[in-house]
């Protein structure tokens, strides 16, 4: 039986398996993304966006993986099972569901852990915090049994978060009409080389991190860098952001636009405390980047190097002022990948995240100093993205509005 793997392509740094761009993230950033849609919920329904979005995605790449596959029910349940568990969503067990709906159980879960280690339990009268495996569960399902998509619906009935046992989901038929998933989107190519001058070998640390089998254990986790990460559907993050920005700016006009945004990058200040700082003192940059570097701005490269290997697009410096200014310039992004085939052309900026990410580079290496092996902690976070003399990160070209790349410019604020 043959299960998604997909392969990283390397003239647009992009993973695609089965006709989806696949990305890494944190449970830090995936967790705060989804907190910051939830904490909507008194002006939108913000469930819908957060459950919906993962079941278009999910549905359209196991649908391209099925096709012309002669396959059992339980093969594909149990394709759908394991990719689950490979990308660190955690485990699923889908026999108790038929074709009628059913039971699902996801005894450790990416959302719920992460959720608990980030924000501690939920209240009672809470939803269970899973939105993206109940999204999850109903896209594979309807590949499953080859129905429409939209055709089965799963809300979560027990979350350890709330203090269960168990991690449960309930499917019913639902019949609902949804969007189909932009697949690979809008992309560009290009062509990726080393920087002249510059020590960090960046098609080497590709090759190198590319490499690497980062998959989920027999738990469905993936721990590394200090973090629990996910291979995730590039889709869904933007799916989730845009439909949340546009809902806010539907019922909250100009300032519900602002708010999203600034939680939207927000999100990326997130990521980048948590992940890029994991990645730059774990063993892998000791032993693989640590050695090329001479200074901390350096370190600026040697991380954007890094970030190459996540399936983010095409990140290059354009102009680095030590100390005062990051001019950050993305090829075939898959913020604006799906922006411009889902939605077409924009009157604002749309890679909210990667401004925000633009800025976590300049705070932790010349705000704060990851260079000394700081304790990543709340306390720490706060000191570096929340003191004056931080750096702010704004958009300053956007494939959305007609530019050839997204360029962000960080600078003190």
């Amino acid at each position: 039986m043959e299960n998604i793997r997909g392969q990283f392509l390397n003239d647009r740094n992009a993973y695609i398996a089965a006709g989806e761009p696949m990305i890494f993230h944190c449970h830090h950033y995936n967790c705060f993304l989804q907190s910051s849609i939830e904490n909507a919920s008194d002006y939108i329904n913000v469930y819908p966006i957060l459950q919906d979005s993962a079941q278009e995605v999910v549905y359209h790449q196991l649908m391209n993986h099925f096709k012309g596959k002669d396959l059992s029910i339980v093969d594909k349940k149990q394709i759908a099972q394991e990719w689950h568990q490979y990308c660190g969503y955690g485990t699923l067990d889908l026999s108790q569901a038929n074709e009628n709906g059913g039971t699902v159980s996801s005894p450790w879960n990416h959302y719920v852990e992460g959720w608990i280690r980030k924000f501690g339990s939920r209240k009672e009268e809470q939803k269970g915090v899973a939105f993206f495996s109940a999204g999850f569960i109903a896209g594979a399902l309807d590949a499953v049994y080859d129905k429409p998509l939209g055709t089965y619906e799963a809300q979560q009935t027990l979350c350890k978060s709330k203090g269960a046992n168990d991690n449960e989901f309930n499917v019913t038929i639902a019949n609902k009409t949804l969007e189909t998933s932009p697949g690979e989107g809008k992309f560009t190519t290009f062509k990726f080389e080393n920087v002249d001058g510059n020590p960090v070998q960046y098609l080497g640390i590709r090759e190198a991190l590319t490499g690497m089998e980062i998959c989920g254990n027999e738990d469905g986790a993936i721990s590394a860098f200090g973090v629990l990460l996910t291979r995730m559907f590039a889709n869904y993050y933007a799916l989730i952001s845009y439909r949340y920005l546009k809902e806010m700016t539907k019922e909250i006009g100009e300032m519900g636009t602002e708010i999203a945004e600034e939680l939207l990058i927000e999100a990326g200040h997130v990521c980048a405390f948590n992940t890029f700082g994991g990645i730059m003192e774990s063993n892998e940059w000791n032993g693989l980047i640590k050695p090329m570097l001479r200074d901390r701005d350096d370190w600026v490269h040697g991380i954007v190097a890094c970030l190459n290997s996540l399936g983010w697009g095409k990140l290059e410096i354009a102009e680095l002022v030590p100390g005062e200014k990051l001019v950050l310039r993305v090829h075939s992004g898959y913020e604006n990948n799906n922006h411009q085939a889902k939605y077409g052309e924009a009157d604002r900026p749309k890679a909210l995240f990667k401004t925000g990410a633009t800025a976590g580079i300049m705070n932790l290496i010349y705000h704060g100093d990851i260079t000394t092996n700081p304790e990543l902690t709340e306390e720490y976070y706060n000191k570096v993205f929340k003191t004056e003399g931080r750096f702010i990160a704004k958009q300053t070209a956007c494939r959305s509005n007609g530019a050839e790349y997204d360029e962000f410019v960080a600078t003190r604020g």
